[in-house]
């Protein structure tokens, strides 16, 4: 749920001092925010001007609510959320390589993305970056490990990471071990691998 950015404390406001048992809607009043927020309530059901059992809960009910809607966004809209979010999508994008998980790993690339192998051969677009790891998620014998070994979040715009990584297939005695880095831009709330090139180590 969306608040103001720098709400300060919600003014609650009741006109009327004695209330019947009927649901009523109460209107609380944000001091930065001119549109009023409307939640339904049930009101005591005795006439009374001290506060009885319901009436508390009901208070304590109401503010819950609105300071959830008083919060600022919590996930995306600030660098530190947008940190938050990087590390579960690079995470994701590692971990489906490595899994077979063709499906999850295509749906965090952009559809701009462009490959670079360590061999030197490119592939511009998804399409053709699928094309060429197609026999990888169908053939399911590939090790694919890595390790961290820096990253920069640009706040909610683009991050880099680059990992010491290992490609292996046991089978045709083939080891590639290359540094990689992945770049990623923050898009539709989300963010996307749109680059990503492979380099030899020296020897």
């Amino acid at each position: 749920m969306k608040g103001p950015a720098n709400a300060g404390p919600l003014l609650l406001s009741i006109t009327r001092r004695e209330l019947d048992c009927r649901p009523r809607q109460r209107v609380a009043r944000d001091p930065h925010n001119a549109r009023p927020i409307v939640v339904m309530g049930m009101v005591p059901r005795h006439r009374s001007n001290t506060m009885n059992a319901h009436s508390i809960r009901g208070l304590r009910w109401l503010l819950a609510i609105l300071s959830v809607a008083a919060a600022p966004s919590a996930f995306a809209e600030d660098a530190a959320g947008c940190a938050r979010q990087f590390e579960t999508a690079q995470r994701m994008d590692m971990e489906s390589f490595r899994d077979f998980d063709e499906e999850t790993w295509l749906a965090g690339h952009d559809p701009r993305a462009v490959t670079v192998f360590a061999s030197g051969a490119k592939r511009i677009g998804l399409d053709a970056i699928e094309q060429t790891m197609a026999s990888h998620f169908a053939n399911r014998e590939a090790v694919w490990s890595w390790t961290e070994l820096y990253r920069v979040v640009d706040g909610c715009r683009s991050a880099v990471i680059l990992y010491d990584t290992v490609y292996e297939i046991p089978r045709l005695g083939f080891r590639q071990h290359a540094l990689t880095s992945v770049t990623y831009a923050h898009e539709g709330n989300k963010w996307l691998s749109i680059a990503d090139q492979g380099t030899l180590p020296p020897p």
